[in-house]
């Protein structure tokens, strides 16, 4: 494994434990769900199981016992897995709405405590984008995507225990192709995510064009710029329809491959199983349906992928937000009389990440009662006059006084 790749993997798993903290609360109903889905792949196998005497008891030697248990048995697995079907769905949609609430909640709060400079490189829409949008893909990644793999992990393991009982050396030869599908999983995982980074920033480019177009539409009339902002926005829109599409085709591929190998495996076991003194027609039957049953939880696993590369992807852009410095509260001072006198001394001042100082030893009093204009051309920092007295943005050098 090259270094970069590792970095990249280490930097996924992190990110991956850093989500399932937000599902640790719950715990509890996590078991649950847990316990739920492994009854599920547990009744999926032993559909599979009663394969081998139906046909061989029921079908072939016509026994009466085997004929009258095994629709009870049928129903009894049908019963069960209704109730473990509910039980796990509905625990993880509980879990995941409330892993939604709590994370917007705390993106939230923390978005009311950044500093102005935040918000001066970071347009408002694309704030609100990762609010909304990047939320939803999280969630999806920390909990339909993490059962997907426990549910269908689990039936995979269970389905190839079987087919092992039954022919284990039929299934060590149908697994020689295991390596090459965690082949095709690993190539598809860095496309993924880096599709899907594309992605969050398309989308936040689209929020952001269409939030100033229609927030500054009289502008945009004023000056006949709608086929320049038309413009702005299908750039923005091509982009985002150009890295989805990108997203669609690398796992449509990789699941068309993983489909084309699990062919092949079937084939083999077929042409195996059929070799005089092979099976039985039960236990031919019973290893078919493993086969067969494995197919879906093995799709569902290699697209799974995409969700979880999304999901990742969409928590890299909410822990920035949230790992971004909240403004230091120095908090504030009472002050029982006041007369409003205020005064500028030596103020100097310029926005971070740019050298030009918009204010050069400024000073000046305002004194009680006394209004004042500021005129000046567009830049000339009346504005920023304006917010250094509310203390938006901390001064280069100088103090601000009040009386």
């Amino acid at each position: 494994m090259s270094k970069s790749t590792q970095a990249h993997t280490e930097n996924g798993l992190a990110l991956y434990r850093r989500l399932l903290s937000y599902v640790w609360p719950y715990k509890f109903v996590f078991i649950i769900a847990v316990i739920a889905m492994m009854f599920l792949a547990a009744t999926s196998t032993g559909f599979a199981a009663l394969m081998k005497p139906l046909v061989d008891g029921g079908f072939v030697n016509r026994d009466l016992e085997v004929i009258k248990l095994l629709p009870l048995m049928i129903l009894g697995l049908f019963i069960l897995r209704a109730l473990s079907s509910l039980t796990a769905d509905y625990s993880v949609g509980w879990i995941g709405r409330r892993v939604i609430y709590t994370l917007r909640k705390a993106m939230f709060m923390h978005m009311v405590q950044l500093p102005s400079t935040f918000y001066d490189t970071n347009p408002s829409s694309v704030v609100s984008a990762k609010l909304i949008f990047d939320v939803e893909q999280i969630a999806r990644a920390t909990t339909v995507s993490l059962f997907v793999l426990i549910k269908d992990g689990f039936t995979v393991i269970l389905m190839l225990l079987w087919m092992a009982y039954l022919n284990w050396k039929l299934t060590l030869i149908v697994l020689l192709i295991t390596p090459v599908v965690v082949f095709c999983i690993r190539l598809m995982t860095s496309r993924l995510r880096r599709a899907s980074k594309n992605i969050q920033t398309a989308v936040g480019n689209i929020s952001r064009i269409s939030l100033e177009a229609a927030e500054g539409h009289r502008v945009v009339k004023a000056y006949n710029a709608q086929e320049v902002e038309v413009e702005n926005f299908t750039r923005a829109n091509q982009s985002n329809l150009k890295q989805n599409m990108r997203r669609i085709a690398t796992s449509a591929i990789g699941v068309a491959i993983i489909q084309l190998l699990a062919g092949v495996g079937i084939a083999v076991a077929i042409y195996l199983l059929l070799q005089p003194g092979e099976a039985s027609a039960g236990s031919f039957a019973s290893y078919i349906t493993a086969m067969m049953w494995v197919l879906n939880p093995a799709k569902r696993l290699a697209k799974v992928n995409e969700s979880i590369q999304t999901g990742l992807a969409a928590a890299d852009s909410a822990f920035h937000l949230l790992d971004t410095a909240a403004e230091p509260d120095n908090g504030t001072e009472t002050l029982e009389q006041v007369r409003g006198r205020i005064e500028y001394k030596n103020v100097e001042f310029n926005y971070q990440g740019h050298e030009n100082k918009v204010l050069h030893d400024m000073s000046f009093a305002i004194e009680p009662g006394q209004t004042m204009a500021l005129v000046g051309v567009l830049g000339s920092g009346k504005s920023t006059i304006a917010n250094l007295l509310l203390r938006y943005y901390p001064l280069s050098s100088g103090v601000i006084t009040l009386d």
